[in-house]
């Protein structure tokens, strides 16, 4: 494990590991997080452990590309060799128009300061808050725990196969709430997922490619 610098823009690598047992469902899922030079790519594989055959949940997350210059997100699905190019502009718009017609709102709070093994953070809570909702109170919650130790990171992991991306509704609200860095842990119910590696390097460009032979649709 190496140290990035504790201020900055993060360049290398993330590592996060999410041990999950749901249910008839348990397992093991990895995600890393490369960026370097204002670009990022998710890397995120299942380890199931008991799981009932064809379960969704035995499946790999497509690979996640980001170009943050251009503001772009591409899906690499590899089974039909097709990279979709999608404007995180357009994706970030949509989420706000959605919860604007469930009559949703996010609710932030900050916990303070937290030591979480040798980093410094901030605990946060989300709460994803509906009109329609009888009991408000109740709503689902995540909790995030960011760190400043390593520099910042364009893509924060905060929940399962949920990314909030630099510059996104989502995290904007959170950085209006003194969020700020790399997140070192995440607790969403049952499921929790913590940082387990961090590498400081320049990743090869080709790391953000998409493969040859892919055809690319845009929308």
């Amino acid at each position: 494990m190496a140290n990035a610098q504790t201020n900055g823009q993060f360049n290398g690598v993330l590592t996060y590991t999410d041990n999950f047992d749901i249910g008839n469902i348990s397992g093991k899922v990895v995600t890393i997080i490369s960026e370097s030079d204002g670009k990022g790519r998710i890397d995120s594989k299942s380890y199931p452990g008991k799981s009932p055959t064809n379960n969704p949940a035995e499946k790999d997350q497509d690979i996640l590309l980001y170009d943050f210059s251009k503001r772009q997100k591409t899906t690499l699905v590899a089974k039909l060799k097709r990279a979709s190019v999608q404007s995180l502009a357009v994706e970030s718009q949509r989420y706000q128009q959605i919860m604007e017609s469930e009559g949703e709102t996010i609710s932030i709070e900050n916990l303070g300061p937290e030591k979480i093994g040798p980093f410094n953070c901030t605990h946060f809570v989300i709460s994803m808050i509906s009109t329609k909702m009888k009991m408000p109170a109740n709503a689902p919650k995540k909790n995030i725990w960011i760190t400043k130790d390593l520099g910042s990171s364009n893509i924060w992991y905060v929940g399962p196969y949920l990314y909030y991306i630099s510059g996104s509704f989502q995290q904007q609200k959170l950085v209006e709430a003194g969020a700020t860095g790399i997140i070192v842990k995440w607790h969403y119910g049952s499921d929790e997922a913590t940082l387990t590696d961090h590498v400081q390097r320049t990743v090869p460009s080709s790391t953000f490619d998409i493969p040859s032979g892919y055809a690319t649709t845009s929308y």
